[in-house]
């Protein structure tokens, strides 16, 4: 509990820095995945920054889903 994973998703074509949303999906199903959040800390035009934090402690596996829409370049 408590603890954070930082990560990052790099994408290209952007022209500015597009609008990006993030989910937590439980893969495996377990308290630990249903207490994760996610947290975007930057976007650019090519990469999200985001942490993922873990509100219980516990063996999970987790899936990030993120969003990105913007204007091509």
């Amino acid at each position: 509990a408590g603890q954070d994973k930082e990560d990052y998703v790099s994408f290209s074509n952007f022209k500015y820095p597009p609008i990006v949303t993030a989910t937590v999906v439980n893969i495996a199903g377990t308290t630990a995945g249903s207490d994760a959040s996610v947290i975007l800390k930057s976007i650019s035009e090519g990469r999200a920054d985001f942490v993922v934090r873990f509100g219980t402690s516990g063996t999970t596996t987790i899936g990030v889903n993120l969003i990105a829409v913007g204007i091509p370049n």
